[in-house]
């Protein structure tokens, strides 16, 4: 049961923290936004982590975490970033999700099997609906989907590395050491940020990286070592629905065709999972 609740948890909090990125990076840019949200998760998995002490894994497993974070919470989530402040939070979330189709692919690959036709449906979906949002007459920003599509790419790899590294370290180290890795990277970029701080945009990437990174890691991460990663990939694909009321509740006002390409892209996302 504790798998579960932190499988449906993780999937809210995913769909509500892309609001405040967008805010966060159309205030302070992102790099800066990036390196608010990993303060933000860093403090959470701080004050998390001192009941077990901060004992820092070697060789592969840390090896595999570190190599996870840059690929998925380092370069995956600055194009992740640049595509909300591209296309905003309700169109770059469903595409970016579809990543978790990709996952599940890899995944039977890598067991030395072929995914099943119900892939291949849902990713048909996926496409289809990505076309739904996007198909404007140029209207929209090229580079943005450039930005959604490496973005999902990159995600996609993600679970497969972290899953191995979670066979031989705890939760909570996990996800300490994930943010303590890209607090320190996002650092080094500071001084060639374009963009100045400012309180709204500090206080919204480090609040969505204290819920999103810093809470909604750890119950993923514990998701997936109480259940495996079926059930949690899953949870988390209601997310690209989640910003959509998330957004609305903003003031974004998601148009008609976003919200009907986010829904097709999570039906398929339901049909490749299941």
């Amino acid at each position: 049961m504790i798998g579960e609740i932190a499988s449906v948890l993780t999937g809210l909090i995913w769909g509500a923290t892309p609001v405040l990125y967008e805010d966060s990076t159309e205030r302070i840019g992102p790099v800066l936004a990036n390196l608010m949200k990993s303060f933000g998760a860093l403090t959470v998995n701080l004050i998390m982590i001192i009941p077990f002490g901060v004992k820092i894994p070697c060789g592969l497993p840390l090896a595999l975490l570190i190599l996870e974070s840059f690929i998925a919470g380092g370069v995956g989530d600055f194009l992740f970033f640049l595509s909300i402040k591209e296309l905003k939070a309700f169109r770059a979330v469903p595409i970016v999700y579809v990543y978790l189709m990709l996952a599940n692919i890899w995944n039977f690959l890598l067991n030395g099997s072929l995914p099943p036709i119900t892939a291949a449906i849902g990713m048909l979906l996926a496409v289809t609906g990505i076309w739904i949002m996007l198909w404007r007459d140029g209207s929209l920003s090229l580079k943005g989907i450039i930005y959604a599509l490496s973005s999902m790419v990159l995600f996609s790899i993600a679970p497969v590395i972290a899953q191995i590294a979670l066979r031989s370290i705890q939760t909570v180290q996990a996800a300490f050491i994930n943010s303590l890795f890209l607090s320190i990277m996002f650092s080094l970029f500071v001084p060639f940020s374009k963009r100045r701080f400012s309180g709204r945009g500090v206080l919204s990437g480090f609040v969505g990286g204290a819920l999103g990174v810093g809470l909604g890691v750890f119950l993923y991460f514990s998701a997936i070592q109480n259940i495996g990663i079926m059930f949690p990939v899953l949870c988390t694909a209601l997310s690209p629905l989640t910003v959509q009321v998330f957004s609305w509740i903003s003031g974004r006002d998601p148009d008609l065709r976003s919200t009907c390409g986010a829904i097709v892209i999570v039906f398929g996302l339901m049909i490749s999972l299941l």
